[in-house]
Parts: C-alpha cells; sequence; structure tokens
C-alpha cells in the first residue's frame, strides 16, 4: 500500500499534496475535469455500470422489488404522497434534475436501474407507490396487488437525498363551506363553461403590486411546470383529458379557453371567475408584464385575435399606436 507522500495524480501523475484529503485522485480541479473530460471522448463513460454493494437491508428489498417487476420493465422508480415539510407528490428519482444516485454519479435518470440492481435514495421514511417503466407502456404498477406500495423504513433513508419543493402543494378550504377551489370543483366548473371547441384553458390574476400586474397560467412562450410533474411549452392547460392548473396563490382568477382554431375564447362575465384553492406556492413564476387589453383576449400563435364588444382594434395594434407616437 502507497504512503500519503506517494499518492499520485491519476491523470497527470504528478505527486498529491499532502493536506489533500486522503481519498483525494487528481492534484486538482483542472486535472480532474480533463481527466473525466478524456474518458467521455474515449467512449469509456459508456461502461457498464457497476453494481452498488448492498446491506442486508437493501438485498431485501432488491428481491422485492425485482420480483414484483413486470415483463420487459427497464427499471423503477418510487412516489410518494405528503412529507414531513407538507403536503406533496413526490417522485424519485426526482425528474428533469440532476440528483445524486446510490453509486455517487450526478445523473439525469428518470429511473432507478434494475439490472444491476439500484437501491433508491429517498429523504423520508413512509409509505411509497412502487412503478416500473415498461416499453411503449410508460409508468406502470405491479401486477402483483401486494407489490404496488412498499414502506420504506430508516435502513433505506439518506437524510441528504435529493427532493422536489416545487412539489409542495398547499389546499386551502373555501371560507364559505364549499368545495369551491378544489380540484373536484375546478374539474367541474372548468368542463361546464368550456365552449364546444375548446381544447384547453387559462388562467389569470391580477397581482398587488404594480411591477407583478396581470399573471398569466400557463406563461405563454416558456417552459412551465405542469401538475403532473413534468415540463410544457403548451401555453394552455388541456381540456381532455383534464389538465388542473398550476398556480402559486390561493386565489380567485380569470378563466378563459383556447379553441381548436387558435382563438381565444372568453366566457361571460359570470362565468369567467374561478377559485383555485389548490396551490404549489414554492413554484413562483417569473414576471410576465402585460397591459390592460381593456375587452381584448389574445390569441396565441398566427390566428388573429379575438375582438369582443366595447373595441375596436386588437392589443397588438394599440401597442404599435403607441410606439408610432413616441
Amino acid at each position: 500500500m502507497k504512503g500519503m507522500n506517494d499518492r499520485r495524480c491519476e491523470r497527470c501523475g504528478n505527486k498529491l499534496h499532502a493536506k489533500l484529503r486522503p481519498d483525494a485522485k487528481y492534484c486538482g480541479r483542472s486535472c480532474k475535469s480533463s481527466f473525466h473530460r478524456e474518458r467521455k471522448e474515449s467512449g469509456h463513460s459508456a461502461a457498464e455500470p457497476k453494481p452498488v454493494p448492498l446491506t442486508s437491508a437493501l438485498s431485501n428489498l432488491a428481491e422485492i422489488i425485482l420480483s414484483a417487476a413486470p415483463p420487459g420493465a427497464q427499471g423503477y422508480a418510487l412516489r410518494k404522497h405528503g412529507s414531513p415539510l407538507g403536503n406533496g407528490l413526490f417522485m424519485f428519482p426526482v425528474p428533469f434534475r440532476k440528483t445524486k444516485h446510490a453509486d455517487g454519479r450526478l445523473q439525469t435518470a428518470g429511473i432507478y436501474r434494475l439490472s444491476p440492481f439500484e437501491p433508491p435514495r429517498i429523504p423520508w421514511p413512509g409509505m411509497y407507490e412502487l412503478i416500473f417503466l415498461v416499453p411503449n407502456a410508460g409508468f406502470v404498477a405491479s401486477q402483483n396487488p401486494e407489490r404496488q406500495q412498499l414502506y420504506l423504513g430508516q435502513t433505506v433513508v439518506m437524510k441528504r437525498a435529493a427532493f422536489d419543493e416545487a412539489a409542495l402543494w398547499l389546499a386551502e378550504p373555501s371560507p364559505d363551506g364549499s368545495d369551491a377551489g378544489s380540484p373536484d370543483y375546478l374539474r367541474r366548473e372548468i368542463l361546464a363553461r368550456a365552449p364546444p371547441r375548446a381544447v384547453g384553458y387559462t388562467v389569470s390574476i391580477q397581482r398587488s403590486t404594480p411591477e407583478e400586474g396581470v399573471m398569466l397560467f400557463p406563461p405563454v412562450g416558456s417552459l412551465s411546470r405542469r401538475i403532473s410533474g413534468g415540463l410544457s411549452d403548451a401555453p394552455y392547460y388541456r381540456l381532455s383529458p383534464i389538465e388542473l392548473p398550476y398556480v402559486p396563490w390561493v386565489g380567485t382568477y380569470q378563466l378563459s379557453y383556447r379553441l381548436d382554431d387558435g382563438l381565444a375564447y372568453l366566457p361571460p362575465e359570470s362565468e369567467r371567475r374561478i377559485r383555485i384553492g389548490t396551490v404549489f406556492p414554492r413554484s413562483l413564476p417569473k414576471i410576465v408584464k402585460q397591459e390592460p387589453n381593456h375587452g381584448v383576449f389574445p390569441s396565441y400563435g398566427n390566428a388573429p385575435p379575438l375582438l369582443l364588444l366595447g373595441t375596436v382594434r386588437p392589443s397588438r395594434v394599440l401597442r404599435l399606436s403607441r410606439g408610432k407616437r413616441r
């Protein structure tokens, strides 16, 4: 075994400084970055993943998960409802985010491996749903009803495991005791008020400060989080199957619809206001300044704007007119 003074950098071969950590492999960040870049360019990064040493508890977990896997499953994931921090739906591995896996590598993989078995990294003990990724079927539950949920205790928990804070949600009951604002209310009211040709809907709210102005959800022209946990650049929430809104504040919103020809439809005034009571307070949107449209609701894409009663020109033309006067 080499002594501390005989250690050498795995890339350049120079001696490692005596004050570096005992497990240091490189003399500095430059050599470390170069080493991994060269490995990637030479194709070593595509090598088969090495198995992770398993404790007895993890070995038992591996047996359970492998026995529950449906035919053709490529990997598995865990889903948890609620956490010590509050309500929410959490996925492990965290979707759309680079997180640390059990082998110590940072990965964006949306599943844990089945072969060689890869233990999960979860931050809290509790009951988890077990789902498997199957080609052409997506995420599915085990065919064994007794293996669709797992209780994972402290022996599996890693307190520093990554989770998605933006998945935390808050449900605030309606002050009048009705179900206004609940998911069932939103599904019922949004579908009931939709015109025959509607394919989606948007909601907007007037914020208290002039800098924030009117906030539109989903924001137009950018990727935004959806209630499923994924990202989308679609400028509306789906109606079939209905997709609930993903907003940061409890309150009364203005409801509008997207028609199949690209036009925007604003319901009668008595049907525009809708309460949203289930929200995601840790997911604040980017501020998008919008000018008051004075009865004009903008359309999306190349479709012409829909003009409502009380105006003669779309807001886009009004903005161009102001610019010319300057």
